[in-house]
């Protein structure tokens, strides 16, 4: 097992895979929102991609 990995806070390889399918979970939601609220103009998910204090233009 790691010591230690690049992410400091993360120890050993089971730590490591948890936060990589966070990562990928989050970037497959991310991709979902963007083509849902952009490209299929479902304005009303867009609170779910961007935080209160986001301003969008």
């Amino acid at each position: 097992m790691l010591a230690s990995t690049s992410f400091g806070q993360y120890r050993g390889v089971a730590k490591f895979r948890e936060h990589e399918r966070n990562v990928h979970e989050h970037l497959r939601r991310l991709d979902t929102l963007d083509f849902d609220v952009l490209t299929q103009k479902k304005w009303n998910q867009l609170k779910e991609s961007h935080a209160g204090n986001i301003v969008v233009h």
